[in-house]
């Protein structure tokens, strides 16, 4: 399993997401109007390595965005409803982290946390002017054996 793949699966398990059909909600690397939540790969310097032990294991890290396409108005009640979104998904994260809930992968390497590495803010307006893209940016940590 891909770290995408495992971060896909992890962020279906939020309820804040509204579902309309499972390749209708997340995505990589895309979002539009119909797939209205995405996930996008940031690049990490060396590799992502943090840390390496004496006998070769290594901590690594790998950040993304997590971004929603959300309407954009003036109407405050809607920019409420936008920023409430994160706050919950941010909470349900640092839930999960204490908990140990995180995202899962089936071939050795071992989750150990999600971080928060920037907070969530307005990335872009479309050319309309009605819907953005709010983005939030994570890092997953992770044990990787030696091969």
């Amino acid at each position: 399993m891909t770290i995408q793949e495992a971060l896909l699966d992890y962020f279906d398990k939020f309820e804040g997401i509204t579902r309309k059909g499972k390749d209708k909600y997340t995505s990589l690397e895309y979002l539009g109007v119909d797939t209205i939540f995405g996930i996008t790969t940031n690049p990490d310097a060396m590799g992502g390595v943090i840390s390496t032990d004496v006998i070769g294991n290594q901590i690594k890290g790998h950040s993304f965005m997590f971004s929603a396409y959300f309407v954009y108005t003036q109407d405050v009640i809607t920019m409420i409803e936008n920023s409430e979104f994160f706050e919950e998904l941010m909470y349900w994260i640092a839930k999960n982290n204490k908990q140990g809930i995180l995202p899962e992968f089936n071939d050795g390497r071992v989750p150990l946390r999600l971080e928060l590495i920037q907070t969530p803010y307005l990335f872009m307006v479309d050319e309309s002017g009605k819907h953005a893209q709010y983005t939030v940016t994570y890092r997953l940590v992770y044990k990787e054996r030696k091969v």
